[in-house]
């Protein structure tokens, strides 16, 4: 009972025939990140950035020996490659950032400019879940957290909250 009642208010989709036969998916949208001022939004082939910046590619990590398990499966690798010329970084600190992340996954292309009905469109969904949303208890960053100050440990550093 408590589960078939909770369930009236989550947000939730059955994706088992996705997982298990391959079926497309019934989510339409994926919310990456709300916190406050920054989130980040994926609706279709679209991602809209805002209050951050666009700067969040990392390298695969080096791997001396590969092995199977930990080897990435090469249909999940993306190769972005030299940013074309001509293309700036986005920045979604001054105003929201739009990609095709079907056409363009290394999201090198700002898109907001062409396609502002687009960036209203998704803004405006992030503004209804931001109405939902949970305030963050995210606190600012204690500089004695640093493990490089406890012997390269990630260990308690204050011995009261």
């Amino acid at each position: 009972p408590l589960f078939r009642s909770a369930s009236k208010t989550l947000d939730g989709f059955d994706v088992w025939d996705t997982i298990a036969s391959g079926a497309a998916s019934p989510r339409k949208e994926i919310l990456h990140n709300i916190d406050g001022e920054t989130a980040a939004l994926r609706v279709g082939d679209f991602k809209l950035l805002v209050g951050q910046e666009n700067n969040t590619w990392y390298p695969l990590p080096a791997v001396e020996e590969p092995q199977a398990r930990w080897a990435p499966n090469p249909a999940a690798v993306v190769s972005c490659g030299e940013r074309p010329a001509g293309i700036r970084d986005c920045d979604a600190k001054k105003s929201a950032c739009l990609f095709n992340i079907t056409a363009d996954p290394c999201e090198y292309q700002d898109l907001s400019q062409t396609m502002p009905d687009v960036v209203k469109t998704l803004t405006k969904l992030l503004d209804k879940y931001n109405a939902t949303a949970v305030p963050s208890k995210r606190q600012k960053l204690d500089p004695q957290s640093n493990p490089k100050l406890h012997n390269d440990d990630w260990v308690p550093w204050k011995s009261e909250l």
